[in-house]
């Protein structure tokens, strides 16, 4: 008979609508009924999940995530940091959880962590922002700050819903950024009104990526710079056609990078987003690939 494999589950009690401890025993059963050894571990504070990953990872062969991207990143960053390669089953239970869609987990806790048992094992690239690690996404602009500008209260009571009232109210406060943005792919300016760099096939529900246009494991970051309309009048089609997700457009640029160097032209510059919490960012700010990095069961 093999030895059970020890799990550290690492939960995000406030994450989304929260979760019930009816809820996470259920959970824990489904694992336990396939001799799983699952120790649980609820967080407290932000970063949390980064220095219990630090500290006390190497004891457990599989580390389950409950929790929205951002829990999720931070249990990334604390293995990129130690250089562990630790397989990772994520159980989604966010407001918006745009990498559980992107790798197909059930929205149902159950359901994911049956998916989680009988699962394989993918590579997954990581992007790098200064000395930070992203999971899926870095971007700046149109309604990049409504994650982490959402109050959680709300966020607890409506979930996506919350995303949705947030970034209505983001319509009345659209502005642009002069940038010089430097990819492998050549170097372009102008005035964006959202800038994003990512490793998704989605980004808040709004954004949609099929997977001819991204690919999760292939060493390359995606691009996407949407330039301010000639007019202002133009910005409603333009935002509607970023909603249906119709890329074809003269203000909007896509491009597969390594590396993206974005340096502002003027003395504005802008708040990032990354994996959904503010990311501040003076000067220039160089977004990168780390290939294959971290591995995901699903």
């Amino acid at each position: 008979m093999s030895n059970p494999i020890k799990a550290l589950f690492i939960v995000n009690p406030f994450a989304g609508k929260g979760v019930s401890n009816r809820q996470l025993q259920k959970i824990i059963r489904v694992f336990e009924h396939e001799e799983w050894n699952v120790t649980l571990y609820l967080t407290t504070a932000p970063n949390d999940a980064t220095y219990k990953v630090i500290a006390d990872s190497e004891q457990y062969d599989r580390i389950l995530c409950l929790g929205g991207d951002g829990t999720l990143n931070e249990v990334i960053r604390g293995l990129v940091q130690i250089d562990k390669h630790i397989p990772i089953g994520y159980i989604p239970a966010g407001s918006t959880n745009d990498l559980g869609f992107s790798i197909g987990m059930p929205k149902n806790h159950v359901k994911a962590a049956k998916q989680i048992i009988n699962g394989c094992l993918h590579d997954h690239d990581v992007g790098i922002f200064g000395d930070d690690h992203f999971v899926y996404i870095a971007s700046f602009g149109a309604f990049t700050k409504v994650s982490w500008a959402t109050p959680q209260s709300i966020k607890r009571i409506f979930g996506h819903s919350a995303y949705v009232f947030e970034g209505a109210k983001a319509l009345f406060d659209i502005r642009a950024y002069k940038m010089r943005v430097q990819t492998d792919e050549g170097e372009f300016q102008g005035n964006y009104i959202y800038g994003g760099v990512s490793n998704t096939f989605s980004v808040g529900g709004m954004y949609r990526f099929s997977k001819t246009e991204a690919d999760l494991s292939d060493g390359l970051l995606e691009v996407m710079l949407v330039e301010e309309p000639a007019k202002a009048v133009e910005i409603p089609a333009l935002l509607d056609q970023l909603i249906r997700h119709d890329y074809n457009s003269k203000y909007i640029r896509f491009v597969h990078t390594k590396q993206a160097v974005f340096t502002p032209l003027d003395a504005q510059y802008p708040v990032w987003t990354m994996d959904g919490e503010r990311k501040d960012c003076e000067g220039e700010a160089t977004l990168g690939c780390l290939h294959q990095t971290v591995q995901l069961i699903y």
